[in-house]
């Protein structure tokens, strides 16, 4: 991505190289974090088998970014938009976390409404999807207060724990419209 797209204090810029260690300390502080935002990876995290994951999905059906706060200038976080379908306009947002230093700010719906204008204005979707565990409050509530809608629950998809314990995810979305909205009313 060579354009840096703004909104709501922060900017998505294309992830580079030298951002992969902060974003995977944020991602992988303990196996329940790391699981909580994805189960694809296996904890510990490290930045070979992250950088691996990025050279196996390069390219233009999933995107990388890293986000800044645009007062500070401070690396603040990070998403994906994957399985990019420019026939349907549809993506999926993914890995998205923000720096501890951000958490607990309000700072979770800011980020999504920028997830949400990248897909929407620089990549023309039409709708932006997203799976996120059922015990992750947290994500949950910015969801929804980003103006995410429920579809769902992928009922026991997932093995947590010590390999005997299922996770449900809810499956959400926003579609551009609802987003063009909320976005005029902020």
């Amino acid at each position: 991505m060579s354009n840096i797209i703004s909104c709501r204090g922060f900017e998505a810029r294309g992830l580079q190289d030298d951002e992969v260690e902060s974003l995977v300390s944020w991602m992988s502080p303990s196996k329940n974090e790391l699981f909580l935002v994805s189960s694809r990876f296996v904890h510990p995290l490290t930045k070979g088998s992250f950088f691996a994951y990025m050279r196996a999905n390069r390219g233009d059906k999933h995107r990388f970014y890293s986000v800044y706060d645009t007062e500070t200038g401070i690396h603040a976080g990070h998403f994906e938009i994957k399985n990019i379908d420019t026939h349907h306009r549809n993506g999926t947002g993914a890995h998205i976390v923000l720096s501890p230093d951000f958490r607990g700010k309000g700072r979770g719906v800011d980020l999504l409404f920028l997830l949400s204008k990248v897909g929407f204005e620089a990549l023309s979707l039409h709708r932006i999807g997203l799976s996120v565990h059922t015990t992750n409050r947290k994500a949950v509530a910015a969801y929804v207060g980003a103006g995410y809608s429920f579809e769902g629950i992928i009922r026991e998809v997932l093995v947590s724990g010590n390999g005997e314990e299922r996770s449900s995810l809810y499956q959400m979305s926003i579609l551009a419209p609802e987003w063009k909205k909320l976005s005029a009313e902020s």
